[in-house]
């Protein structure tokens, strides 16, 4: 496991091995691995062993029961997943509810489908470094010869989005273009130019707009908006001139995360 869990229940003598062969020492990290690889998830995570483990190892005898009875009465998945973290109490319920329906919605969807709004859901978790990752590992993975291309325009944009929570403006402007390119969705375009004006490279807002002929008007708007939300918020000021620290390769972007990360701990932000 990647990062540090608050166990509360005794770590197992013999761990329980996913499918990708993580091994498992606690019902919490059961918890933490299911909600982080629910794109992976299918009807073989219902199994006997699986009980087994939680029956003999956790300690938890009337979840077992409850999960060999879903196994035999062949209940859907998310129902076995939302009864088992339910009853574990690592995450909320709210999450658990997350989590279940977005197992429901992934049934029958093909690998590709259900990888794309794994990404998604990470993104809308906040958790943007992981997202981009699993956005670049699908787009390496996809076919633009067999694949529509307004589904990897979708990806490029969303990966997109990603990055810009981030204050990457440029690599933003890079992906929103890709994106454009292939699903010619007017969002995607006016999303680059958003990043072109968060860098202040108007040169390249002049280059692209001739090369795309958007018109005077539709980029007065687009400016115009982020004028008015940089009226309200901090946040754009801060972030423009975060990333243009970044692109400098000035040390004090490294000092200001520092910075930043010590004020999250402290309780400052």
């Amino acid at each position: 496991m990647s990062e540090c869990i608050l166990c509360s229940s005794p770590l197992a003598d013999s761990p329980y091995q996913t499918q990708e062969g993580i091994r498992v020492f606690s019902p919490e990290e059961l918890s933490f691995y299911l909600a982080t690889h629910i794109q992976t998830l299918d009807e073989t995570f219902m199994s006997l062993e699986l009980c087994q483990w939680i029956d003999t190892q956790a300690g938890m005898h009337e979840l077992a029961q409850r999960l060999r009875r879903l196994i035999r009465d062949k209940a859907a998945l998310h129902i076995f997943v939302g009864t088992l973290l339910l009853d574990i109490g690592y995450l909320s319920r709210q999450e658990v509810q997350e989590i279940s329906g977005t197992i429901a919605a992934l049934s029958g969807k093909g690998m590709g489908e259900r990888r794309k709004m794994a990404c998604d859901r990470m993104a809308a978790l906040g958790r943007y470094q992981e997202a981009i990752l699993m956005y670049r590992s699908l787009l390496s993975e996809i076919s633009e010869a067999t694949t529509n291309p307004r589904i990897i325009g979708d990806l490029y944009h969303n990966m997109g989005t990603a990055y810009s929570r981030l204050f990457f403006y440029k690599e933003a402007g890079e992906c929103f273009e890709k994106a454009f390119q292939r699903n010619a969705r007017q969002a995607s375009l006016r999303a680059m130019f958003s990043s072109y004006y968060l860098r202040g490279d108007l040169a390249m807002v002049e280059i692209q707009s001739q090369r795309y002929h958007v018109a005077e008007e539709t980029l007065e708007s687009i400016a115009s908006g982020i004028r008015d939300l940089a009226k309200s918020t901090d946040l754009i000021s801060y972030g423009v001139e975060l990333n243009r620290m970044k692109e400098a390769g000035q040390v004090e972007v490294s000092r200001e995360l520092y910075r930043l990360e010590d004020k999250y701990a402290k309780g400052a932000i």
